[in-house]
């Protein structure tokens, strides 16, 4: 059975800086994804907001609820 060097693991210089860029483009694409979840949701909250008011105005002369406002935390 032949053994290995320890020496035969180590990457080279330009290894480390693809891996480097390997994981600065996957942090990127999550963080990508992680905007684009939030500004679904803000969407999908303010077309809810607008339907219910939508629908309070043929009901309710009152007007608007002011209770589904769309503000984001």
């Amino acid at each position: 059975m032949q053994r290995t060097s320890p020496d035969s693991y180590r990457t080279s210089p330009e290894d480390d800086e693809r891996l480097e860029i390997k994981d600065s483009a996957a942090k990127y694409e999550q963080e990508r994804i992680q905007v684009l979840q939030q500004e679904r949701v803000h969407v999908q909250k303010k077309t809810f907001t607008k339907w219910c008011n939508s629908f309070l105005e043929k009901v309710s002369p009152y007007g608007p609820y002011a209770g589904f406002s769309c503000r984001r935390r």
